[in-house]
Parts: C-alpha cells; structure tokens; sequence
C-alpha cells in the first residue's frame, strides 16, 4: 500500500525497517505505561482517559450521597467493563513474575483516580501483575516530565547502585517516550494499527526500539 492511498487518514501500516526489539532478559526491571500500553477499552485501546479522568474529578466536587454521584459512579463502572489487556500485555507481564524480575505500572493516571475506578471497580488485578503501581502524585508534572518514572526508579532500588540498574519501559505515546529517556531507561515504542502516523515518526526519531505487541518478545 503506497502513502497516496491513505494520505487522509491518520492511521498508517506498521513498516518496521531499522528498528530492532530489546534484549528483555537483560535488564534490571521493566515498567510500562498504562493507557494504551497495557490496558485499554475493548472498542478503542487507546482511549480510556475520557472515562477515568473527567467523572471520577467530578465525583470529587459532588456529594456522595447524592443521585447525580451514583449516577456518575455507575456510568463509570460500566464502561470499566470494557477495559481489558491491550497488546498481549498480561500474557508478557505474568510471563516476567513467574521468572521473578521486578516490574512497574507507571502511569500519569492521578492516585486517587487510579485507587477511585482502576482498583476498586475493575478486576483486571493490576496490583497482582505488577510488583509496583506509581501514579501521578500531587505536584508532580505529566510526562514527558520524567518524576514518575525517577520515583518508581528509587521505589524499585531504593538503597546503593539503583542509578547504574538497567531499566527497560514500554510507551505508546511520544511524551512517555521522552519521560523514559529522560529518567535514563532504554524506551520501546509499541507501534501497531492504534498509532497515528505523527506518533509513530516521533517516537522512531526517539527510540530504536519498536514491538507491535508484548508476544513478539515470549
């Protein structure tokens, strides 16, 4: 398929020329993002903010035991059941605990947003999946900040050479990209049929590291 035939639209074919996939046993730790990384919604994997962020901030400015508070949880709660693992994520993470490496969620998903809809509303059992969940505290900068994963590079190393550790992440956005550069880890970018064309030619210009999905690396 040649470029005219899809110059109107944002979504383009995989091409993976010179990028290569990482040596995952190599490492130290593996973190990942979350929205889109790991988890997403069933219909579209990398929307879910929409849903997370803007009702459960609303949740907060209402009273609980009013009707629009229920109204508003249950909404939330329903489309919880859409979310599921995106991109062979669960199969690659049990794969990594059942060989004991140390891994981490780091999302800029806000704490009490997480704890709100992710934890208590969903039964992906990500807190079992993953040795360690970082969110967004307060203070604390969106990516391509790179606070979160410098905090959950101490939370996973806190005593010594955690400095000298190799830590690989995996992001499906440019911003994220840049936070894992940024707090000196090696990047993956997952490229697949999700990435608009300007996300996957900023993130080939940051990294050289490129999967479409986890199961290309069991």
């Amino acid at each position: 398929m040649t470029l005219d035939k899809v110059k109107n639209s944002d979504i383009i074919p995989v091409m993976k020329i010179v990028n290569k996939k990482p040596d995952v046993w190599s490492y130290d730790a593996i973190f990942a993002d979350g929205n889109g990384t790991v988890f997403g919604s069933k219909e579209k994997p990398c929307v879910i903010k929409s849903v997370l962020y803007a009702p459960a901030e609303a949740l907060c400015l209402i009273e609980p035991k009013s009707k629009i508070f229920g109204d508003i949880q249950s909404c939330i709660t329903s489309s919880l059941r859409k979310y599921d693992f995106v991109n062979g994520s669960k199969d690659f993470f049990n794969d990594l605990k059942s060989n004991g490496f140390k891994t981490a969620l780091v999302t800029d998903m806000p704490e009490h947003i997480y704890y709100m809809n992710l934890y208590r509303n969903n039964n992906l059992g990500l807190n079992k999946l993953f040795q360690s969940i970082i969110t967004l505290r307060p203070g604390e900068k969106n990516k391509p900040s790179p606070q979160t994963y410098k905090r959950a590079r101490y939370q996973m190393f806190p005593i010594g050479d955690g400095k000298r550790k190799r830590i690989l992440t995996f992001e499906n956005d440019p911003k994220g990209v840049r936070a894992g550069l940024a707090a000196d880890m090696d990047v993956c970018a997952i490229i697949n049929s999700n990435t608009s064309r300007k996300h996957m030619r900023e993130m080939r210009d940051l990294t050289k590291l490129e999967i479409e999905h986890f199961h290309e690396l069991m």
